[in-house]
C-alpha cells in the first residue's frame, strides 16, 4: 500500500485514527514479525525483573507479547478499538482502549514503552502527553519513544498524519518536561527495516523528579 504526502491538508489525529480502524488488520500483519531485537536489550538493561511495563500504543501486539514472555507485568492500549481487539488476541491481555489523554495514573510503571506512537500527533501536542506518560512513571523509571527521523510535521493522502524529529527537535521537547532526563539518543532502522528504509530516531529518558504538574 502507497500513499502520497499531501502538502495541504490539515494535521488531523483524527483522520490517522481512521486510517488504522479501516486498516488495522493489514497494519498488524505489517509489523506483528519486525524484528526489534536491537531495540529491547537498550530498554530492558534500565529495568528491574518482573517489572511493570506501559504499552503506550501497542499496534498488533507485538511488543506487549514479547514483554509478557519475559516475566514483565504489561499493561497495554491503544487508540485504535480495532488493533486493540487483534493486540488482545495476539497476548492473551485485555488491551484497552484509550488515547495519551486517557493516562491518569501516577507513579504505576518501572517502564513506558511508547514505540512509534507519539509520532502520530501534532508536535505541538507532544510534550503535554509526554508529561501525561511520565507522571504515570515511578521516580527511576524510564520511558522509550521512537520516531521517523526528520523535522517536519505531514500528512499522507490515506490519512496518516506524522511528526518527524531529529536529535534538536526531540531534545527541546524533552527540556519542556522537567522530571525526565535523556539517558540514550541513537539512530536506527525502525519498524519499516524490513522495506529496506526507514531512519528512525530513538531514546530512553528516565525520571528523577516531579512533573511540571504534579
Amino acid at each position: 500500500m502507497t500513499s502520497s504526502i499531501s502538502q495541504i491538508r490539515e494535521f488531523s489525529d483524527n483522520s490517522t485514527w481512521e486510517y488504522y480502524e479501516d486498516h488495522a488488520d493489514h497494519y498488524a500483519a505489517e509489523t506483528v514479525s519486525v524484528n526489534m531485537g536491537n531495540i529491547y536489550p537498550q530498554f530492558e538493561k534500565y529495568l528491574p525483573k518482573n517489572c511493570s511495563i506501559l504499552d503506550a500504543g501497542s499496534g498488533s501486539g507485538r511488543d506487549t507479547k514479547y514483554f509478557l514472555g519475559k516475566g514483565y507485568r504489561v499493561t497495554a492500549f491503544d487508540y485504535s478499538p480495532r488493533l486493540a481487539a487483534i493486540s488482545s488476541l495476539l497476548t492473551g491481555i485485555q488491551t484497552q482502549v484509550r488515547s495519551f489523554e486517557d493516562v491518569k495514573e501516577r507513579q504505576e510503571y518501572d517502564g513506558v514503552w511508547a514505540c512509534a506512537s507519539m509520532l502520530h500527533l501534532a508536535k505541538k501536542d507532544i510534550p503535554s502527553n509526554l508529561e501525561r506518560l511520565a507522571k504515570a512513571l515511578k521516580v527511576g523509571g524510564v520511558i522509550y519513544v521512537s520516531f521517523r527521523y526528520g523535522d517536519t510535521e505531514r500528512c499522507y493522502d490515506d490519512g496518516r498524519c506524522y511528526t518527524d524529529l531529529d536529535e534538536d527537535g526531540l531534545t527541546a521537547i524533552f527540556d519542556q518536561v522537567r522530571c525526565l532526563k535523556i539517558q540514550e539518543i541513537w539512530t536506527s532502522l525502525g519498524e519499516d527495516s524490513f522495506k529496506g528504509s526507514g531512519k528512525w530516531l530513538n531514546a530512553i529518558a528516565e525520571r528523577f523528579g516531579e512533573p511540571n504538574n504534579a
